[in-house]
């Protein structure tokens, strides 16, 4: 049966049910000004317009948190926050993995396939790197082709982890006084980038002034991203 309680300090009426009341020892504690009071001493049935008029009334602040935990207990909300909490771990671990997929998959090749496929799950693109001190000129030649045009051969090398943006090349031809003749940037593939220790072999064709070819007797070659 339902009972009602009256607060002595602020005079606000709660209703509870006897078996509440036992469990708290009579101690409860107001919702309206939180004072604790002995609501055993004061309490009195409830007819059925009391209990109508009651329902308008706090709720005491025990049977509040009672209903609180026995909320969260609930099987099907367990659930539900097992699975956000879930899936909110699953969107972090893809977000890592898009911002750095692309050393993931170099440092461990079996890894590609998967970061291709989620890759294309988030319509990105595959990132390469711009670090000019990650390439290295393993060889180069600069030698006379036919009468009036020169054969430039040079061996690059991507000696970094990962893979990086093909640079371009500035070639600046010198005279015996050490002075530049012609520079020029030359673009030294179509191909976007080079694999990690990957390395390959490029040919040019250079044509200078007739008056600049007889006073070459040197090259400088330096790589760098517009």
């Amino acid at each position: 049966m339902s009972l009602v309680a009256t607060c002595p300090s602020c005079g606000t009426v709660f209703s509870m049910v006897r078996e509440q009341l036992e469990a708290s020892g009579g101690q409860v504690r107001c919702g309206h000004c939180m004072s604790v009071f002995d609501a055993s001493a004061s309490n009195t049935d409830m007819t059925q317009e009391a209990v109508l008029a009651s329902e308008c009334q706090p709720t005491l602040s025990f049977v509040q948190q009672a209903q609180k935990q026995a909320f969260w207990a609930k099987k099907y909300v367990r659930i539900g926050l097992a699975v956000t909490a879930f899936l909110l771990i699953l969107l972090l671990a893809l977000q890592l993995l898009r911002s750095a997929q692309e050393r993931s998959w170099q440092i461990a090749p079996s890894l590609q396939p998967v970061a291709q496929k989620l890759c294309t799950l988030w319509t990105c693109s595959t990132p390469v790197r711009l670090q000019i001190d990650g390439w290295r000129i393993e060889n180069s030649n600069f030698q006379k082709e036919g009468e009036n045009a020169f054969r430039l051969t040079i061996q690059l090398k991507n000696i970094s982890p990962v893979s990086l943006l093909i640079p371009q090349l500035e070639l600046s031809l010198i005279d015996v006084n050490d002075a530049i003749l012609l520079r020029r940037a030359i673009k030294i593939t179509a191909e976007q980038s080079l694999s990690r220790e990957e390395e390959r072999i490029y040919y040019f064709l250079i044509t200078p002034k007739p008056n600049v070819q007889n006073s070459i007797v040197g090259y400088r070659l330096v790589l760098f991203y517009p």
